[in-house]
């Protein structure tokens, strides 16, 4: 009784242990990612390494030998495929440290792997069962055309996907155009079967390799160059030609995303009795955010357009005289809530009313979107511009070294007294950290007040004064340099230029 009871146990105990041993270790593979996907392969290894090792601890492979026969095939190749899968990892894990990702296509490495499962299959069946292969082979030639025939559009696929892999049209990550219909998608990943695409409405489509293979496929990712984007406009036919196209092109190029080089192309495309169509033609380095940077370069136009006095196109002919034209410039704010927001510039404080509301009525108001530049380092412009609404910042850049912000400005702030007073570059760029508003002032609006009003130049005079020391001490403190800082110029030279270019501007 106790040795049928030994000959029960023991080879329990040993199939059990090893399998607890092979279950253990496949965990820890997964654990470590050298063995993902195998679930059902793992499970099989381990059942049938069980049991073979439990005949083989009870000496009773002689007396089951098909089963023994057929364990030590199962064993052999669940052994070489899990082997061959750890290989697989390993070295997509190196190719992806050196950054070649996709050097070896996924489906050669899989062709490559069921090659070598295939030959050992056929080693164990004649090494364990001494069957010759060759005389197996070429005995079942109507069991190989049936299965030929039943697997012929699997063979397809396959066929067609090695052809793919060896020309390699596309690459995982590419964008494709897919059809009409679904448009542009990218590529996650090619198998023996399929291709899978993933469009930018987030669904995964899955493509035959048969129907990709003989269809025209357009790679937007194929060579890296930068990619084309067009957009186009409709404005007013009374806006010249010239001007909207300089403007257009500004507006581009100033946009998330858009490269200077190739340079951005802009072209009527269409006139009639009231408006002029525009398309432009620029290039994008990132075809992934293709839509939004679309999205973004309409955007900054139509901030460009909104600055300048550029009307889109309507379905009925607008007359429009200059004084309307100027009115419109200012977003449709009436003079008295100019005026209002003119009484908040600490720079206007000693102007008396009648001033403030000439002033009014001549400047006007400018939106700036989200990174756009207000004003250019080294750039001469005559403007000056007081914020009403949003955040700036000030950047300096000197020689080669990359731009230092020097300040933050927000509403109730100025900038570009000195371009306009003094007839000097800008000295420090200017961009817009958000959407702002701001009143733009010209040198030739002063001129009438400093006429009535001579005191302006010295209050101009002492204020540029302030704010150029400011800066100047904010970049000797960020290089740190231990020598006695250079003085800025006197306020009182200042005004003096400054009263000679309004002196000039009101002869």
């Amino acid at each position: 009784m106790l040795s049928v009871i030994e000959h029960i146990i023991q080879p329990m105990l040993w199939a059990i242990g090893t399998y607890a041993v092979l279950r253990l270790l496949i965990r820890l593979g997964r654990r470590i990612g050298l063995i993902s996907g195998l679930s059902i392969l793992g499970q099989f290894l381990a059942l049938s390494s069980a049991g073979l090792i439990g005949l083989w601890s009870d000496q009773q492979l002689e007396h089951w030998p098909l089963l023994t026969k057929i364990l030590q095939t199962t064993v052999t190749v669940s052994i070489i495929a899990v082997v061959l899968h750890i290989g697989d990892q390993l070295l997509v894990r190196r190719l992806a440290a050196d950054g070649r990702p996709n050097a070896i296509p996924r489906l050669m490495r899989d062709i490559a792997r069921g090659f070598v499962l295939l030959m050992t299959l056929l080693i164990c069946i004649g090494h364990f069962f001494k069957v010759q292969i060759g005389t197996v082979l070429l005995s079942s030639t109507v069991f190989t055309a049936v299965v030929g025939l039943a697997l012929q559009d699997l063979l397809k696929n396959v066929i067609a996907g090695i052809a793919l892999q060896m020309e390699r049209p596309f690459m995982p990550g590419d964008w494709i155009f897919i059809d009409v219909q679904t448009g542009y998608g990218r590529v996650l990943e090619m198998s023996w079967r399929a291709i899978r695409v993933k469009p930018r409405d987030g669904q995964v489509v899955v493509i035959p390799n048969t129907i990709i293979a003989q269809q025209q496929i357009i790679n937007m990712s194929a060579t890296g160059l930068p990619v084309a984007m067009r957009v186009a406009v409709t404005v007013d036919c009374v806006h010249p030609p010239m001007m909207v196209r300089e403007l257009l092109k500004e507006a581009v190029l100033s946009s998330r995303g858009v490269v200077a080089q190739p340079e951005p192309f802009v072209f009527v495309r269409n006139y009639t009795a009231f408006s002029t169509t525009y398309e432009v033609k620029c290039w994008i380095s990132n075809y992934d955010d293709f839509p939004q940077l679309q999205g973004d370069a309409l955007s900054r136009i139509w901030y460009v357009f909104q600055r300048q006095g550029i009307h889109f196109a309507s379905n009925e002919m607008v007359l429009t005289r200059p004084e309307q034209a100027s009115r419109q410039r200012r977003l449709d704010y009436t003079p008295e809530q100019i005026f209002d927001r003119l009484r908040r510039i600490k720079l206007l404080d000693g102007l008396h009313e009648q001033e403030l509301r000439f002033l009014s009525e001549h400047v006007e108001i400018r939106l700036f979107e989200r990174g756009e530049i207000l004003a250019h380092q080294g750039r001469h412009e005559h403007i000056l511009y007081a914020i009403t609404r949003g955040k700036v910042r000030v950047e300096v850049a000197h020689d080669d070294q990359p731009a230092i912000v020097v300040s933050h400005l927000g509403a109730g702030d100025v900038f570009g007294e000195r371009g306009m007073l003094m007839d000097e570059p800008r000295s420090a760029s200017v961009i817009a950290e958000e959407d702002t508003r701001t009143i733009v002032i010209e040198r030739h609006d002063l001129a009438p007040l400093y006429a009535k009003n001579p005191s302006l130049a010295e209050r101009l005079g002492v204020m540029v004064a302030e704010r150029q020391q400011a800066t100047h001490n904010y970049l000797e403190q960020q290089r740190s340099v231990n020598q006695n800082p250079t003085p800025s110029p006197a306020a009182r030279s200042i005004t003096e230029r400054i009263r000679d270019v309004l002196l000039d501007l009101s002869k």
